[in-house]
């Protein structure tokens, strides 16, 4: 209930370590213990990526942006999907994070692919959407995989399917000698120049080319 309540009503998860906050908890249910900031951070987060790594959950689509304040650069980043019983699309906050430093588009290729290895969905992203800054156009043409047409992304599903068949009918000893490494891993222990980064298709935010030109009719 706690936790429906912090994010439903866009509260700080600090809220939870209020004294008034924690006095009414106590009050009310005297039999339970208030959750810690901390510990409510890590629910919130370990059940989107239950939720997104499900199988329930096939393809995603992902909005990015960056920006500036008070000369501070941050990068924010939603995941969006539908829901396969209701048809009903649902979204969720995956990142929201501080840019040390020159917000280049390497930097941005580097924290995108984070978050992307974080939460396991790297494979299920179908689009990247974002608006048509120079440094997030310049990671897509960088590091963009091509757009794909739906009957090349079903042949390919249908193609690793059946690899994934074939697989399993396999001898398991074969995994004896493999060494499982996480990605995040190695994206925290190697060098950015060692790493071949390759990311979703790239789609341009539509509304924002009609307010790019808008801006130029006033100048």
């Amino acid at each position: 209930m706690i936790t429906e309540f912090v994010i439903m009503g866009n509260h700080p998860f600090s809220i939870v370590e209020e004294v008034k906050f924690r006095d009414i908890i106590a009050k009310g249910f005297p039999k339970r213990k208030c959750i810690y900031r901390k510990t409510l951070m890590h629910k919130i987060s370990t059940t989107a990526k239950n939720k997104l790594t499900s199988t329930s959950v096939k393809y995603v689509c992902v909005t990015t942006d960056g920006w500036s304040v008070y000369k501070r650069s941050y990068i924010g980043m939603i995941v969006h999907w539908f829901n396969y019983t209701t048809l009903l699309r649902e979204s969720a906050v995956l990142a929201f994070k501080r840019i040390k430093g020159r917000h280049t588009y390497d930097v941005i290729t580097k924290m995108i692919c984070k978050v992307f290895c974080k939460y396991g969905i790297i494979n299920k992203v179908t689009r990247v959407v974002t608006d048509n800054g120079s440094n997030f156009v310049e990671v897509f043409r960088v590091f963009g995989s091509e757009m794909k047409t739906a009957a090349e992304v079903l042949l390919d599903q249908i193609e690793h399917e059946n690899d994934n068949r074939d697989d399993s009918d396999g001898d398991e000893d074969a995994e004896d000698g493999i060494e499982v490494i996480e990605l995040d891993y190695i994206l925290n222990n190697t060098d950015d120049q060692d790493i071949a980064y390759s990311l979703p298709p790239h789609h341009r935010c539509a509304s924002h080319i009609p307010y790019l030109k808008s801006c130029c009719y006033k100048r």
